[in-house]
């Protein structure tokens, strides 16, 4: 008795049953959400290191700006008219 060895197609029916096997035990390769919610979670970490690294550098210089463009304050009153007031 000789048994076939020849490599041959499995029929549509293994196919099948072998890819709802794989199908139910294998995680999925890519994992597309963990990475999406992970990036998401980066990028919103980003932008608030760098609005709130802005807001300390910023608030000091608008503070100097503020302090120099204050007017002086003065009391004494100069008059180029001789004539005295009455």
């Amino acid at each position: 008795m000789t048994t076939d060895m020849s490599p041959q197609p499995p029929v549509p029916e293994l196919w099948q049953a072998l890819d709802e096997a794989a199908h139910g035990c294998a995680p999925p390769s890519f994992p597309h959400e963990r990475i999406m919610r992970r990036s998401r979670s980066i990028a919103r970490r980003r932008r608030w290191a760098a609005a709130t690294l802005g807001a300390a550098l910023l608030v000091p210089v608008g503070i100097e700006i503020a302090a120099l463009s204050e007017p002086t304050a003065s009391h004494s009153v100069t008059s180029t008219d001789p004539t005295p007031a009455h």
